[in-house]
């Protein structure tokens, strides 16, 4: 981990828990140098989102954090896709048909109804890309 990448850790962890400096935190990254950046964020963020955190070294203590970073159970996709109905959902929102239509205009929101027939990205996924 570079100084500039733990520097930027130590601002954003400091920014979640005010209490925790910047020196600080720099010292406490600075030990954890070897560790993988994204590894160190994730269990940082983790635990000052805790109430009962009292410091950034509950990151060395046993957690649900350190299941996060190992990875948690792969996501059945088949699963979840499985729950869409292409046809009743709308293509750009996933929100289903009748939840959306307002007085049957087929506006819903800020876009027209598109009822999905695959597994196609929404036209929002595809500007991302």
């Amino acid at each position: 981990m570079s100084r500039n990448e733990a520097e930027r850790l130590a601002q954003a962890i400091s920014c979640l828990r005010p209490e925790w400096p910047v020196a600080s935190l720099l010292t406490f990254i600075g030990k954890r140098k070897n560790r993988p950046l994204l590894d160190l964020t994730i269990e940082l963020a983790w635990v000052a989102q805790l109430e009962d955190t009292k410091s950034p070294a509950r990151i060395d203590e046993a957690g649900p954090w350190k299941a996060a970073v190992r990875g948690a159970e792969p996501v059945n996709t088949s699963a979840v896709l499985g729950s869409i109905d292409f046809e009743a959902d709308c293509a750009e929102c996933l929100k289903p048909r009748e939840h959306l239509w307002h007085g049957g205009t087929g506006t819903i929101h800020d876009h027209e109804f598109a009822a999905r027939r695959d597994n196609q990205p929404t036209p929002r996924q595809e500007t991302r890309a």
